[in-house]
């Protein structure tokens, strides 16, 4: 069995990474008997399960996806881009590496390049590296990438994705809105005009609109109220996992077709690793 982990920064790019997995027929474990003991240290066995003792009310562990006896991914949600290291290295610390055949890490662009991006992970990833070594961590060094292209060496190798597409600046919410164009037309055009009405009614100095002016405000707002209209009152990771927004969807489309293509790379990666 090929072990895989990916990293993400919230719980919606973890339903969106369990979709391209689905396409390429894992399916998800819905049931803790089912998974496989080696990701048991990933699951709590205890409440409050986070060192704070906050009694947050949701439980945090990773999803899990599974092809057959092939290979095992844990897709775990970092609860933000300032986590997702912290979240690596846990995982890291709870798993050990020399077993994982392959580590992915996802992040949003945000209001930076992908460039920029890439070259503040690759740093903190040299600061895991240099714990991991000065402590005598099995596993490491890591086999770091140059780029967003992966690398093979000894123990797993990282690869790095940033969305939207490895390119241009935005968020998952702008892959989507990519998808909402082509799987939900009929929804989508009216939306967009729907939220650009409202910020052009109100005054520039609007406190209520602050954050939805700031960033990938617009399009995180377009994108939940698609989703709130396919689902109501679900959040945008259940509707991601129910819809059908890359069902159809042609390799053309840029964002899409990256996000397949990284996860083609890693899979076949970690494959030939192991």
């Amino acid at each position: 069995m090929d072990y895989l982990l990916i990293v993400v920064e919230g719980p919606h790019d973890a339903a969106f990474v369990g979709i391209l997995l689905r396409e390429r027929g894992f399916e998800r474990i819905r049931l803790r008997t089912q998974v496989d003991p080696f990701w048991a240290p990933l699951i709590p066995t205890q409440f409050p399960s986070n060192p704070e003792g906050r009694l947050d009310h949701v439980v945090k562990f990773p999803d899990f996806y599974t092809h057959g006896s092939a290979q095992s991914v844990a897709v775990a949600a970092a609860g933000g881009y300032d986590k997702l290291i912290v979240e690596l290295q846990a995982d890291l610390d709870a798993l050990g590496s020399s077993r994982l055949a392959g580590i992915g890490i996802i992040a949003d662009a945000d209001n930076v390049s992908p460039e920029q991006r890439l070259v503040d992970l690759l740093a903190k990833l040299d600061e895991v590296n240099d714990q991991g070594v000065a402590n005598g961590v099995d596993g490491f060094p890591l086999t770091l990438p140059t780029g967003l292209a992966i690398q093979n060496g000894p123990g797993p190798s990282i690869r790095l994705y940033i969305l939207p597409d490895g390119i241009r600046t935005g968020t998952l919410e702008t892959l989507l809105l990519e998808c909402g164009a082509f799987s939900y037309s009929s929804y989508y055009q009216a939306t967009v005009t729907f939220v650009g009405s409202i910020d052009a009614s109100q005054p520039q100095e609007s406190d209520d609109l602050r954050r939805l002016r700031a960033g990938s405000g617009v399009h995180k707002a377009t994108a939940n109220i698609i989703g709130n209209l396919l689902n109501p009152g679900s959040s945008l990771s259940t509707v991601i996992e129910r819809g059908r927004w890359i069902e159809g969807m042609p390799d053309e489309e840029l964002s899409v077709g990256a996000a397949r293509r990284f996860l083609e790379v890693m899979l076949r990666s970690a494959s030939q690793v192991a």
